[in-house]
């Protein structure tokens, strides 16, 4: 069991109306025009999200990696049966450590990280965002949201990211950014403020 696996030994399991209020769900709508094709979600854990991202008509199929096995067994056995088999087909899992992605170069035409970078341990970022710029095409998009600073603070959060910290890293990976903000949606009160953004893989 590496470092991961022990720190990530957890399932999201949340009613389907809390699925659907959170700001992961309100991001999946705000940015349904960049959704397309091939996406992957990086650290899906029970993968709820994955289902609702392949709503989207433009989008072919959705991949969530997770390296939680008993994540990934909820997903299918739980969270799968509860939609549709149209909205099912699209959507398949991969139990994967997140710094080395076993995946072809180029494959995915949006990747999306929601609430997973603060997970990752800072001598690790560089590799997980390499992983990332790696496995996404040519002007395929990064759609991320993550805690700002220690927002939703917690055992498994190791990495702490502002506007500036979280821009540089991915700048320096060769990502272009196109939007970068902090998100209120969750609360008015900083303990609340998460960071959403757009990049761009040149």
């Amino acid at each position: 069991m590496n470092k991961y696996s022990k720190k990530e030994n957890y399932v999201f399991n949340f009613s389907d109306d809390w699925n659907r209020s959170h700001n992961k769900t309100k991001i999946i709508d705000q940015y349904s025009d960049i959704l397309k094709g091939n996406v992957a979600e990086m650290g899906c854990n029970s993968g709820y999200h994955c289902f609702i991202i392949a709503e989207n008509q433009n989008v072919g199929n959705v991949i969530g990696f997770d390296i939680n096995e008993k994540s990934l067994t909820f997903a299918n056995d739980v969270n799968r049966k509860k939609f549709s088999s149209e909205i099912s087909k699209k959507v398949s899992f991969i139990n994967s450590d997140l710094t080395k992605l076993d995946y072809d170069d180029s494959y995915f035409d949006v990747l999306i990280s929601f609430h997973t970078l603060e997970h990752i341990f800072p001598e690790d970022l560089k590799n997980v965002l390499k992983e990332k710029y790696r496995v996404l095409k040519s002007d395929g998009k990064l759609l991320l949201s993550l805690p700002y600073k220690n927002a939703f603070d917690c055992d498994q959060h190791v990495n702490y990211f502002d506007l500036e910290k979280i821009e540089k890293e991915l700048i320096e990976t060769n990502f272009i950014k196109e939007e970068l903000y902090i998100d209120k949606r969750m609360g008015d009160t900083p303990q609340h403020f998460c960071i959403t953004g757009v990049f761009k893989k040149r």
